[in-house]
C-alpha cells in the first residue's frame, strides 16, 4: 500500500522482474538494485516470491539500446531464458505477517503453472 497526499491507502501493482545472471549486477551498476534499495533504506520488511520463468521468446523484446544501462540490460536479457521471474512484496514495518500471507497466496495460486520455477536453475 502506498499513501497518497490525501492519506488514503493506495494499492500498487507489483513489478515482476527476472533474476540476473551471475555477474550481471556489476554490468548494470546501481540500476540493478533500485527496486530493493528503497525498502532497505526505509527498513521496511520485504520478500520475493517466484511467479514464472523467462521464456526464450522473451529474451529479445527490449528496444534498441540507446545508453549504457539499456545496453547492459539487453546483454542480461539475452542470457536470461529459464531464469526465475519474481515479484517483490513489501509492507510497512511490523507487518511481516502480511508479506508472508501475500507470498503464500501467490505461491499457492501459481505453483501449478507450467512455468513455475520449482527448483533452482542449474549454474553452468
Amino acid at each position: 500500500m502506498l499513501t497518497a497526499s490525501d492519506s488514503k491507502p493506495r494499492s500498487r501493482a507489483p513489478a515482476s522482474l527476472p533474476a540476473l545472471t551471475h555477474g550481471a549486477s556489476a554490468d548494470l551498476g546501481p540500476a540493478s538494485f533500485n527496486y530493493t534499495m528503497l525498502y532497505n533504506v526505509l527498513a521496511w520488511p520485504a520478500g520475493v516470491v517466484p511467479v514464472s520463468r523467462v521464456r526464450p521468446v522473451e529474451t529479445d523484446r527490449r528496444p534498441q539500446a540507446v545508453d549504457m544501462v539499456d545496453r547492459a540490460a539487453r546483454r542480461v536479457d539475452k542470457d536470461s531464458a529459464g531464469l526465475p521471474v519474481g515479484v517483490q512484496v513489501a509492507a510497512r514495518p511490523g507487518r511481516e505477517d502480511l508479506i508472508v500471507a501475500v507470498m503464500s497466496a501467490v505461491e499457492s495460486a501459481l505453483s501449478g503453472s507450467v512455468d513455475y520455477p520449482r527448483v533452482p536453475t542449474a549454474i553452468a
